[in-house]
């Protein structure tokens, strides 16, 4: 079964760092831990940081891989499709481990829709983390509300509210009523009045 894979996090960094960033060669070989996170994938060439922030979207296959100021920090927005995620597994955990050679600091999961896989890279100063994700982490990353600004495909499910009870159910009228009024003070009341 085929799925999709959200790319979401949030980057501490200045304007500063992100033009030293854009410089730095990815070169997953560097990192030990990335073959070992994902061995199926292929090593691809060694590229800059700006190379590949411009290739990444159409490598993903719905052109949806962003690096953005957001609020005084940098929001990453991505979605590739399974094939192009394995192929660029280790290229993108690359990608986000580098950002630890110009000291920017933050999260970046790698969520998978309809499946319990997930990683994390995890730039906390010093050296840079990638780590699958457990059970219970994936869950918790999948309410995420990042999620809903990468695709449609990724919602996250709205606050739940029980059903309302059913409305009581109100007997059919019949040709008599259950209680009868008199209609003058002081008269007799006729049990088969049906008041016609």
């Amino acid at each position: 079964m085929a799925f999709d894979v959200a790319i979401f996090g949030a980057l501490a960094l200045s304007p500063g760092d992100m033009k030293a960033w854009r410089r730095v060669v990815v070169d997953p070989t560097q990192y030990r831990v990335i073959a070992r996170v994902f061995p199926g994938s292929p090593d691809l060439e060694p590229s800059a940081v700006g190379t590949l922030i411009k290739a990444l979207p159409a490598a993903g296959g719905y052109d949806l891989f962003r690096i953005e100021p957001d609020d005084g920090m940098y929001s990453v927005r991505g979605q590739f499709a399974e094939r192009p995620f394995r192929k660029h597994a280790r290229q993108l955990a690359a990608l986000f481990m580098s950002a630890a050679q110009v000291d920017i600091r933050g999260d970046v999961y790698f969520l998978g829709k309809g499946v319990r896989e997930g990683y994390a890279v995890q730039l906390s100063g010093g050296r840079p983390t990638l780590a699958m994700l457990g059970t219970e982490e994936i869950e918790r990353r999948s309410r995420d509300p990042m999620l809903d600004a990468i695709s449609d495909h990724f919602r996250v499910a709205p606050k739940s509210t029980p059903p309302r009870p059913p409305a009581p159910s109100v007997p059919a009228p019949s040709r008599r009523p259950l209680l009868r009024f008199p209609r003058a003070a002081g008269a007799p009341v006729d049990p088969d009045d049906t008041g016609e």
